[in-house]
C-alpha cells in the first residue's frame, strides 16, 4: 500500500516527531508557544539579546554604571538613611543650609549686633557681673538691685575733694532741673563758672607769677603769663602795651595750643632796638607758619601793622570751565572768558594754580574752582631744563606744564603765553616744581624791542618813499 507509519495515526505526537528536525520555519509565526514549556538556559538561545543582568539575581554597586543615577531613579518616599551617605552635605547643590551649618559653636563673630532680647537669654543663665558693661543710665536693662550691687561695687557715691582731703570715684550726684549750664566741680556740687571769679582772680596786683590759664603746664591751652592780665593789658606796671613796642622785657607772650602744636602766640621782640611784636601762627615742633607783627617807622611815632607768611603771591578763586577737571599745584591753566581750563591755545591769559597764596580773593571751592595766582612767586611745573631769567610759557601739552624760554629766544607769538619768569636754574629734563616770579611789569621785552625796531625801520622807509614821491612830483609838474 506504501503508506507510512503516520499513515493510520489522528494526531503526531513527540513519539512520531523526529528528534532535532523541527526548524525555525515549521512554527507558526503567531505560535505564542508558553515559556513553561521551554527548557534549558534562555541564554543559550542564539541570538537571544540578553544583558549581563539577565542571569543576574539582584543588581549592586559593580552592576551600576558609575555616576548614572539620575534625581528621578530615587524613589520620592526612599528615606536613604543618612548614615549611607558620604561626602560635605554643602557640595549638595541646592543644599539650603546656612552659613552656621559648618560651624562646631557659635561665637561674637556669628551673633548679628544688637540681636539677642531678654527672651533669649536661659532665666538662670547667671551671667558674671565682671562680664557686663556697666551704665547706670540704661534703667531699662538693669534692676535696681542690679544698680544698688554697682554703687557698692565702684565703693557707693562720688565725694569731692576739699582742701585737705581727696575725693572719691562712685555715682556723681544727679543735676536738678535747671541745672543743664552747670559743671561738676571737684569739690562733688554742680556749679556755674563764674565770669566775676575769673576777673578777681586775674585782677592780683603784684602778685608774682598769677595767670589765666585753661588746661595745666604740660599741655596748656590758653595761658598769660604776668604779675597781673588786667594790669598787664591795661595799668600799672608791666604794662602790655608799653613792653610790646618797647621790647623792655623778655619771653613775655599770650600763647592759645601746645608747647608742641602752638597755633598762635604774641611776642614782644626781645632786641629792644627793632620794637616790634608778633602774633605768630605755630605747628607742631613749632615750625613757624606765619604771623602778624607790628611795624615801627624810622621816625618812631609811625606804627603799623604786617602779616608774615611762607605763601608768597596773591591768588583768587577761578571757576572750571569744566567742573570735572582736576588740577595740581603748579598747573598751568589758560584763562577763557572768567574761567580756567589745561587748554591754553587761544587763551586770554595764561596762569598758573597757587600752591600756597599768602592772600586769596573771591570766594570758592575746590569742587568748582581753583586758586590761582595773580602776583607774587609761585611753583611752576615746567619740564625740562630752565635757566633762572628764562620766561615760562605755556608748554601747549594742556597737561598743566610750562617749559623755559630764554628771554633771546622768545617769538612774538610765545609772547601771550608767558606765565612769569623762572627765578631758579634746574637742569632736570623731567617735571619739577621751579619757583616763578610773576609780577606785572614782567614783559617780554625782547619782542616788543623787536616790533619797535620793525616799527622804526618802517618808519624810515616811509619817509623816504615820501621824499622820494615829492620830488617826482616836482620834477613831473615842470
Amino acid at each position: 500500500h506504501g503508506l507510512g507509519a503516520l499513515a493510520t495515526l489522528d494526531n503526531v505526537n513527540s513519539a512520531t516527531i523526529t528528534d532535532d528536525s523541527i526548524v525555525d520555519a515549521d512554527v507558526k509565526s503567531d505560535a505564542a508557544i508558553a515559556t513553561s514549556k521551554l527548557s534549558g538556559a534562555l541564554t543559550s538561545v542564539t541570538g537571544h539579546g540578553l544583558g549581563a543582568l539577565a542571569t543576574a539575581d539582584n543588581v549592586n554597586s559593580a552592576t551600576i554604571t558609575n555616576d548614572s543615577i539620575i534625581n528621578d531613579d530615587i524613589k520620592s518616599d526612599a528615606a536613604i538613611a543618612t548614615s549611607k551617605l558620604s561626602g560635605a552635605l554643602t557640595n549638595v547643590t541646592g543644599h539650603g543650609l546656612g552659613a552656621l551649618a559648618t560651624l562646631d559653636n557659635v561665637n561674637s563673630a556669628t551673633i548679628t549686633d544688637d540681636s539677642i532680647v531678654d527672651a533669649d537669654i536661659k532665666s538662670d543663665a547667671a551671667i558674671a557681673t565682671s562680664k557686663i558693661a556697666f551704665n547706670a543710665t540704661a534703667s531699662n536693662y538693669l534692676s535696681q538691685a542690679t544698680v544698688a550691687d554697682q554703687r557698692t561695687s565702684l565703693g557707693g557715691d562720688f565725694t569731692g575733694a576739699s582742701s585737705s582731703a581727696n575725693g572719691s570715684q562712685g555715682f556723681v550726684p544727679a543735676p536738678s532741673k535747671g541745672d543743664q549750664d552747670k559743671f561738676l566741680k571737684a569739690n562733688g556740687s554742680w556749679e556755674t563758672i563764674s565770669v566775676s571769679a575769673i576777673a578777681t582772680n586775674t585782677k592780683v596786683g603784684g602778685e608774682d607769677n598769677a595767670k589765666l590759664k585753661f588746661g595745666n603746664d604740660e599741655n596748656f591751652i590758653e595761658q598769660v603769663n604776668s604779675a597781673s592780665l588786667a594790669s598787664t593789658l591795661y595799668t600799672e606796671t608791666p604794662n602790655y602795651a608799653n613792653n610790646l613796642l618797647s621790647g623792655g622785657r623778655e619771653n613775655y607772650s599770650l600763647k592759645i595750643g601746645t608747647e608742641t602744636g602752638l597755633l598762635i602766640e604774641t611776642k614782644e621782640q626781645i632786641d629792644s632796638n627793632d620794637n616790634t611784636g608778633y602774633l605768630i601762627a605755630m605747628g607742631t615742633e613749632k615750625h613757624l607758619y606765619g604771623g602778624f607783627q607790628t611795624q615801627v617807622a624810622e621816625s618812631g611815632t609811625n606804627h603799623g601793622v604786617a602779616f608774615e607768611s611762607y605763601g608768597a603771591d596773591y591768588a583768587e578763586w577761578i571757576p572750571k570751565m569744566n567742573k570735572n577737571d582736576r588740577f595740581k599745584k603748579g598747573d598751568v591753566v589758560g584763562v577763557k572768558n572768567g574761567k580756567i581750563t589745561k587748554i591754553t591755545t587761544n587763551a586770554d591769559r595764561v596762569m598758573a594754580i597757587s600752591s600756597m597764596p599768602l592772600v586769596i580773593g573771591n570766594t570758592g571751592n575746590s569742587q568748582d574752582a581753583e586758586k590761582v595766582a595773580f602776583v607774587g612767586q609761585v611753583p611752576v611745573r615746567v619740564v625740562g631744563p630752565v635757566e633762572s631769567g628764562d620766561f615760562v610759557i605755556a608748554s601747549g601739552r594742556a597737561d598743566g606744564t610750562a617749559i623755559g624760554v630764554s628771554p633771546d629766544e622768545l617769538t612774538t607769538a610765545q609772547a601771550t603765553l608767558i606765565v612769569g619768569k623762572a627765578w631758579e636754574t634746574n637742569s632736570n629734563p623731567g617735571i619739577k616744581l621751579i619757583n616763578v616770579g610773576i609780577t606785572p611789569l614782567d614783559q617780554a621785552t625782547g619782542p616788543i624791542q623787536s616790533l619797535q625796531k620793525q616799527h622804526d625801520d618802517l618808519a624810515k622807509e616811509l619817509a623816504a618813499l615820501r621824499n622820494d614821491v615829492e620830488e617826482l612830483k616836482a620834477l613831473l609838474g615842470k
